[in-house]
């Protein structure tokens, strides 16, 4: 089951941000560009076992709108995609980098459930749920 997490910094310098991710997985982020991204520029890297991230602003200056609206007031963002390690890797992401918080998680469960899980008062919260059509 793949799980797609996502994580907001209060820091403002991306760079300094994508500096504490290669320490911890000792690999550099590689500079991407696409029209789909805020200001177009972002940070990627693949782990070994596939699991990706993806570190880039909120806020686009161009286009005058957030990425993420609901989370406004975290000006860079990780999107972590990580099959059956998302647990593991969110204690990893919240022990060793500095200014990280844990934003939501959106799975499809192995029996077509949609659930969107956000942390509020230091508890995972179903704020969305939908069955999805089975294939």
């Amino acid at each position: 089951m793949v799980a797609s997490d996502l994580y907001g910094f209060h820091e403002a310098d991306p760079a300094a941000v994508r500096l504490q991710l290669e320490q911890l997985f000792r690999t550099p982020m590689e500079p991407r560009e696409s029209s789909y991204v805020s200001n177009g520029e972002y940070y990627a890297l693949t782990l070994p076992d596939e699991t990706s991230l993806s570190l880039r602003t909120n806020y686009d200056e161009q286009e005058k709108e957030w990425a993420e609206p609901d989370f406004q007031a975290f000006p860079i963002l990780l999107y972590v995609e990580a099959k059956d390690k998302g647990d593991v890797l969110r204690d990893k992401l919240t022990s060793v980098i500095g200014g990280i918080r844990f934003l939501q998680r959106e799975v499809c469960t192995p029996d077509c459930r949609f659930l969107r899980i956000r942390r509020e008062a230091d508890k995972d919260v179903v704020v969305f749920e939908k069955d999805l059509p089975r294939r």
